[in-house]
């Protein structure tokens, strides 16, 4: 399916996009409303049915790993074939096993259940986790940590856990999962739990039947991931994305502040037991050959690359695969170890029992454009020219490219080649000469700029556009940050972000849903930055310039800034469109459709909305679901739409406007009274900013 297109003035004059806030794990500091402690939970759901309403190109084999004794762990259980136990299944696929929903009765889905969250309840943070289901409950979270659970069937509130996290100098308030876990033999406390962690940085584990604090696991129900970091400032080091529970183990990252300084806290990940909340082992990309503790009085490395998105796991296999981002700061790098290097931007699959690295898959080489991988790993299988099924790991990236990994050994199955890119980074830093790019996946970038791109409202802001494009230094991807001001394409939110890909498994195709936004990057001398007041954020969690505008990187010779390629009226200066969705056949690596997605209806000129629900193709976060019977759903669009899509022809086949917008996935499950649910968490982040509040969603056919 061909691009679809429009005139050049009608798009950008109804596109205001609020990209900023898109644009990172971060946002402006937060308010003294914003720190007072939250006061109340999840409001009762109101029912209301059908009612409108955010390296190299081969992998390395680590060295054989200090020898560690983990102790004894219990099993997880497997779960029934029609539950989601976890937030975008244990593999990442996103594929929803049930064929109640169709192509042909999709269009008549509607509005099941709403659960409802007042601003405060959320202090302002909403919702993005996809909830999880077990039996006859969901569980989820929202961005402050309060844990809740809800009747499958109705949305009524059963229980709810309040870890009390506090949101000092903390910029990155995200939960976007939480996970369960079953004992396989009889434990004296919390048989079955729920595990998260908090933007304080403690894992925990609750009751999952009565929502509890499990006592017994860690000190009194916590887990604390400040542990062996050393001195952490207010809001350093956090956990954004859930663990994952897999080989009697949880399993646990984290992100670090962006850009703030040389030498932050270790991007360490680390497994606990499951049931006690011993530790278990430690991957720290500084010392990746150790799995233990530091010794005492020593920590883990400071300043490694960290991993922030969600992780999948092999319980077959005995694996975790991790996506891991590069040190600190992001625009960059003279600074950085050899270890740093080696396991910047990676997949990185690691043994559940012992910690020991199997193998590791850089995506970029030496990177100075925060093209940090937080896409969750998706784990399937794809046949080889012989028809033989070979398991697979497909790891997407913000910088638009899919690699196809042998998921046992991290041996490319689409053969990567290293290509020459750009040259010539700003005094005292380096670029790498090539960077690895697979030779049979598609790219989901779009072509490179050209001065012909860059339009606006009017032709004196299309002019501008123009005129700054000139000035900017660009030579296509990988066009190093420079003190005159660089672009870069795709920008630091993608490409494929945090939101990955989905896999219809049965037939093989990969949904990917991507963005094409150039990024204005600026290197800012030290001299400057310092006479403009830019420093690392204090002791006391206060910043000295919101990150949405730039990063102090103090410790090295600049500071940066890097925003929206974006015309003095606030519009994009580049065409759309700007949000795609596109199919891909894993077996032979073809497009089947690709096609843009998202309207300017809720976007306008001057914040207006204008109403227009012409698929322009709008900024994504988010992921795509896909059932059995070949619909795809996703919400992440700019404009505040769910919707329903065919897998096999790209047809849009059902859409209904939520109350607000979605940064979240959607989920699917099918209750015990054999009703299949779509549910999606709606509260803003790249929608109607109009309205603070933040809901859960749930759609089903009518009886």
């Amino acid at each position: 399916m061909k691009l679809k297109t429009l005139s050049a003035a009608l798009a950008a004059t109804v596109l205001m996009l609020p990209m900023a806030s898109m644009a990172q794990e971060t946002a402006p500091g937060p308010t003294d409303e914003q720190l007072a402690p939250p006061n109340s939970l999840p409001t009762n759901p109101e029912l209301q049915p059908g009612s409108p309403i955010d390296g190299p190109d081969q992998p390395v084999v680590a060295e054989e790993p200090v020898e560690t004794e983990p102790p004894a762990r219990i099993m997880n259980v497997p779960g029934p074939a029609d539950e989601w136990r976890y937030a975008s299944q244990i593999d990442g696929s996103k594929f929803a096993p049930f064929d109640q929903i169709t192509p042909d009765n999709v269009g008549g889905l509607e509005l099941a259940w709403q659960v409802s969250f007042s601003p405060d309840e959320t202090i302002r943070s909403g919702v993005t986790a996809a909830p999880i289901q077990v039996g006859d409950t969901l569980y989820s979270c929202t961005n402050n940590n309060i844990i809740f659970a809800l009747d499958a069937e109705t949305g009524a509130e059963k229980w709810r856990f309040n870890p009390e996290a506090n949101p000092k100098g903390v910029l990155a308030k995200k939960c976007r999962s939480v996970s369960f876990y079953e004992a396989s033999e009889p434990i004296d406390e919390c048989q079955t739990r729920i595990m998260a962690a908090t933007i304080d940085a403690r894992l925990f584990a609750v009751n999952a039947e009565t929502g509890e604090i499990c006592s017994s696991f860690g000190e009194g129900g916590y887990v604390n991931l400040l542990t062996d970091l050393g001195p952490v400032k207010p809001g350093f080091a956090l956990s954004t994305s859930g663990p994952i529970v897999a080989g009697g183990v949880v399993v646990i990252g984290g992100w670090i502040s962006d850009g703030q300084e040389v030498g932050e806290p270790s991007g360490v990940v680390r497994a606990f037991d499951a049931v006690t909340g011993a530790f278990v082992w430690a991957f720290d990309p500084g010392n990746p050959g150790y799995t233990g503790r530091p010794p005492e009085g020593e920590i883990y490395e400071r300043g490694s690359p960290n991993a922030w998105g969600l992780f999948s796991a092999d319980e077959e296999n005995n694996l975790v695969f991790i996506p891991t981002g590069n040190a600190t700061p992001d625009y960059w790098g003279a600074h950085r170890t050899e270890n740093f290097e080696e396991f910047t931007d990676s997949v990185v699959a690691i043994d559940l029992t012992t910690g020991e690295i199997k193998w590791h898959f850089r995506t970029v080489n030496h990177d100075i454009w925060d093209y940090d991988v937080g896409a969750q790993p998706v784990l399937t299988e794809i046949a080889s020219e012989d028809g033989e099924l070979i398991p697979v790991v497909l790891q997407a990236t913000k910088r638009g490219q899919v690699f196809t990994l042998n998921r046992l050994t991290g041996e490319p199955v689409d053969p990567v080649e290293q290509r020459p890119v750009p040259q010539g980074a700003a005094e005292g830093d380096y670029t790498a000469e090539t960077q690895p790019y697979p030779t049979r996946m598609p790219a989901f970038t779009g072509p490179d700029l050209t001065e012909a791109d860059m339009w606006g409202i009017t032709p004196l802001d299309q002019l501008w556009c123009r005129i700054e494009f000139r000035k900017l230094r660009y030579e296509g991807q990988f066009t190093p940050p420079s003190e005159g001001g660089s672009l870069q394409f795709p920008g630091y939110i993608g490409g494929i972000n945090w939101g990955a890909v989905s896999v219809h498994h049965d037939e093989r195709i990969m949904i990917a849903n991507w963005t094409r936004m150039a990024n204005r990057v600026e290197l800012i001398p030290r001299e400057e930055a310092d006479r403009r007041g830019w420093d690392a954020a204090d002791w006391e969690g206060n910043y000295t310039v919101s990150m949405a505008l730039a990063a102090p990187q103090m410790g090295t010779p600049f500071a940066v800034t890097n925003q929206p390629f974006m015309s003095p009226l606030g519009v994009p200066c580049q065409r759309p469109p700007y949000g795609m969705l596109t199919a891909v056949d894993l077996d032979t690596f073809e497009v089947l459709w690709e096609q843009p997605v998202g309207t300017a209806a809720n976007s306008g000129p001057l914040g207006i909305k204008s109403g227009l629900t012409w698929q322009l193709g709008a900024p994504m976060t988010g992921g795509t679901l896909v059932t059995k019977t070949g619909v795809v759903f996703f919400g992440g669009s700019q404009d505040g739409y769910i919707r329903a899509v065919d897998m096999r022809t790209g047809e849009e086949l059902w859409s209904h406007q939520m109350p607000n917008g979605a940064s979240a996935t959607p989920m699917s499950y099918v209750s015990p009274s054999g009703k299949q649910y779509i549910v999606i968490a709606a509260s803003g982040a790249t929608g109607i900013y109009g309205n603070p509040g933040a809901y859960l969603l749930a759609y089903a056919l009518p009886d």
